[in-house]
């Protein structure tokens, strides 16, 4: 699958011109919002991933705002309502906003999906690796394996939530703007189960934590080596 270029061009212009809230009705992504299961299941399937930028130089805003392009999601719109400065209601409790080392976090206490987070490593080889973890869970028709909205005044009751932590690598190459999916399989040379961690990306340094939630024994580093990750106890 190819993501249209001119979509995160789009949201990278939005960066250096007046814009408008997502919520509003331009940006009104409604009957077509993704569920956080639908982007984890997407961007580990696609084989390719295209976004493009109209500046020079790329900060972690302009990251975060493509990914919201690409991925119509409400946490994602709301965070990039933030970023932008739009004048809307700040539906986030704890928020990070670190450009100088490349890092972004927001959370939403009062939600199921409570937080996203984002940062970058630039690799040996010239080109940038941007993570993106989700940790949360979200609402599920019991017996019914597609995810719905919340629907206003809907009684929750006949509901049961998933977890849909995880986290995704990708790889932008030097003077390209396409974007790579790398699993952490690829990227750490194993496989994680991300429903028992917790997932911690690094604002300072370089390396991800992942805590688990039952037995902090098995709780690992990923070190980043300069283009991918080794697996550590600590």
């Amino acid at each position: 699958m190819l993501k249209p270029v001119a979509m995160a061009m789009l949201a990278c212009a939005m960066l250096v011109a007046p814009a408008r809230s997502l919520a509003q009705e331009e940006y009104n992504f409604a009957g077509h919002e993704m569920s956080v299961s639908d982007i984890v299941k997407e961007w580990h399937n696609q084989n390719l991933y295209s976004a493009g930028s109209v500046l020079s130089k790329m900060t972690i805003k302009n990251y975060f705002v493509g990914l919201a392009y690409a991925y119509p999601n409400y946490l994602l719109h709301a965070g990039v309502d933030y970023l932008l400065g739009l004048d809307t209601e700040n539906i986030f409790d704890g928020m990070v906003l670190d450009e100088k080392n490349g890092y972004f976090k927001a959370e939403v206490f009062t939600e199921l999906v409570n937080k996203v987070e984002m940062c970058y490593w630039r690799t040996d080889d010239g080109g940038v690796l941007v993570g993106v973890a989700f940790i949360g869970d979200e609402y599920r028709y019991d017996g019914n394996d597609a995810l719905d909205p919340i629907l206003p005044g809907e009684d929750l009751d006949d509901r049961t939530t998933v977890c849909v932590n995880d986290l995704m690598f990708f790889k932008i190459n030097s003077g390209e703007m396409i974007w790579r999916p790398r699993t952490p399989e690829v990227m750490c040379g194993q496989k994680f189960d991300f429903r028992k961690y917790d997932i911690e990306l690094p604002r300072v340094g370089k390396n991800i934590k992942l805590t688990h939630n039952d037995n902090p024994k098995k709780s690992v580093v990923l070190k980043w080596t300069g283009s991918n990750f080794t697996v550590s106890k600590n």
